[in-house]
């Protein structure tokens, strides 16, 4: 056993007096060190610490979780371009429709229901843009509570009803201005009849 020597003091004289001490303790090996406390409590406060501080056995769902998306309802959406121009950017509606379970025939009793409407509603002679945007959803309010369309509430702005609006107001406003363009003819023929005068009447 080793033994420690204790250190001398300076020399007084020629008499030199050595004492042996106790070894020191060894040191720790756990990393871990214990202190005692003066208070009695504070190892029971540490302990509902530590309870309180477990993580959850279940994260939070963020919304990026599929229980989230799963509760969110999501609508038809349009499908890009004007309807009744599949050749040119657009979309044919009966086909779009047929995707979601729609008839041939459905979708024709759809448009017939929709220009009966327009023809009570709005003014046939105005494209869609001219039309009072209120009268408009209206009638798409009043077509999607419509009992015999149950279906027109899962499309996106009720596009459905829309497209066919747009199309039976566009045709309406073209054969307006060809009328118009008609009669405008032929009350500058009358008149020209009258003076004699014909359209390639020479001077």
């Amino acid at each position: 056993m080793r033994l420690h020597v204790e250190r001398p003091y300076p020399l007084h004289s020629a008499r030199i007096e050595f004492n042996t001490l106790p070894p020191p303790p060894f040191p720790p090996t756990a990393a871990r060190m214990e202190f005692g406390s003066d208070n009695p409590n504070a190892a029971m406060d540490a302990e509902a610490r530590d309870a309180d501080s477990e993580p959850d056995l279940e994260p939070p769902h963020s919304p990026e979780t599929p229980r989230t998306r799963s509760s969110i309802s999501r609508k038809i959406p349009r499908p890009h371009g004007e309807p009744g121009r599949p050749n040119s950017g657009g979309f044919n509606l009966a086909i779009e429709l047929a995707k979601t379970g729609w008839s041939r025939k459905s979708v024709e009793q759809l448009a017939e229901t929709v220009h009966a409407v327009a023809q009570e509603r709005l003014d046939l002679t105005k494209c869609y843009r001219k039309q009072d945007k209120r009268d408009v959803k209206k009638i798409c309010d009043e077509m999607i509570k419509d009992k015999n369309w149950p279906k027109l509430k899962d499309y996106e702005g009720c596009w459905p009803v829309l497209c066919i609006l747009k199309s039976k107001l566009k045709n309406g406003a073209a054969a307006a201005r060809r009328n118009e363009l008609r009669d405008t003819q032929a009350r500058l023929q009358a008149v020209m009849n009258r003076r004699g005068m014909s359209p390639n009447h020479e001077q």
